[in-house]
């Protein structure tokens, strides 16, 4: 068997990152998440993609993926616009609640989306199309969801693409590397098959730990939560989350659609986390973490280790890919559904596929 030096090094624990990945006494902070996912490529920085037209002049789709340059888009909040857009799921309509402005949707991104089993994308904003009047006086700007990948990984059919407010420094790139067509980027793909490859190496194995971390640790408060509440403390009212009212959805279908998850085994944690205390300030301290984790941290993480684990299951699933540094270890089958390969002598990746159901917009 012949593994990287930097695998190596995680399987080993002796990377740095790693002790403070799986020493449950050492915090997880925003620092050490950025850290982490500085490690991982997903930029146009650095990028070369082929020319949106070819020798002979003619029009052609890049393959600069989408999720790389949404990852730049996303650090520096970039307003955005989507000229239209097809929902997937059925529509929903809430109280207070109005889209106006036809069919354009529009706002700074505030989130890219993942999920976890899924093998969907979307972007987030804070849609200034939409309005509020929830107490009486409107407002402008609510969280919106649009998805880019469907549930099987496909291109949505609903996402007819994105203009955005690009700055000195993406005009720049974009123009030196003639990848704009009438202003905008036709892209070939939302990933690069590139990607397949990056499941095992060290930026996605300390991201895939770290990820695996930051679910354990949300465990642990979510059952210090419901420990206080057995004992009789009582959710701070403030804490309590505004309630929507639905008042209307479109009609909807059911459809089988594949899961795809993947989990890096073989490192035990080490230490404990510290209990909260058993009184108001104790709940205030477990549901701030878990918000901190769920909602700041994960998302992003997440959305990264996905990116990696549905460039795999696209391009290097059917051929039992294996990455060039890795001589030796081969995809060992459980089954038409499971695999795991050896990543050291502890150290294993492994995957397993499914199909769930679920409903979308008839």
């Amino acid at each position: 068997m012949h593994i990287a030096k930097t695998i190596e090094g995680i399987a080993t624990m002796e990377h740095p990152l790693v002790h403070m990945i799986m020493n449950r006494e050492s915090d997880v902070t925003r620092k050490l998440a950025q850290q982490i996912m500085s490690q991982t490529q997903l930029s146009y920085h650095g990028r070369k993609p082929k020319a949106a037209h070819d020798k002979n002049g003619q029009v052609r789709k890049t393959n600069l993926d989408l999720l790389s340059l949404l990852a730049d888009l996303h650090k520096r909040l970039a307003r955005v616009e989507l000229t239209a857009y097809d929902n997937v799921l059925p529509w929903q309509a809430y109280a207070g609640e109005q889209h106006v402005g036809g069919t354009r949707r529009y706002g700074r991104i505030t989130g890219l989306v993942s999920h976890s089993e899924h093998l969907s994308f979307s972007l987030q904003m804070d849609d200034q199309s939409v309005l509020k009047s929830v107490d009486g006086d409107p407002t402008v700007g609510a969280s919106r969801t649009y998805m880019i990948a469907d549930y099987t990984g496909a291109w949505n059919k609903g996402w007819h693409g994105f203009s955005w407010n690009m700055n000195t420094q993406e005009k720049a790139y974009l123009e030196r590397r003639n990848l704009l067509v009438d202003g905008n980027v036709d892209y070939e793909d939302y990933v690069h098959q590139n990607r397949r490859q990056s499941i095992m190496g060290a930026p996605y194995l300390l991201l895939k730990l770290l990820h695996q971390r930051i679910e354990d640790e949300i465990k642990f408060f979510e059952r210090e939560i419901k420990r206080l509440e057995h004992l009789g403390v009582e959710q701070p009212l403030d804490l309590v989350s505004q309630t929507r009212y639905k008042i209307a959805q479109g009609a909807s279908q059911s459809v089988e659609v594949p899961t795809f998850t993947m989990r890096l085994d073989g490192l035990d944690y080490t230490g404990e986390y510290t209990p909260v205390s058993n009184d108001e300030l104790g709940y205030r301290l477990a549901r701030r973490t878990i918000r901190f984790l769920a909602h700041e941290l994960r998302p992003m993480v997440q959305f990264m280790i996905r990116a990696d684990e549905v460039a795999f299951y696209r391009f290097g699933l059917e051929q039992d890919f294996v990455s060039n540094w890795i001589k030796g270890p081969q995809w060992n089958h459980s089954g038409a559904h499971a695999a795991r390969i050896a990543l050291g002598d502890t150290l294993s990746l492994s995957y397993q596929k499914g199909l769930i159901e679920k409903k979308i917009a008839a």
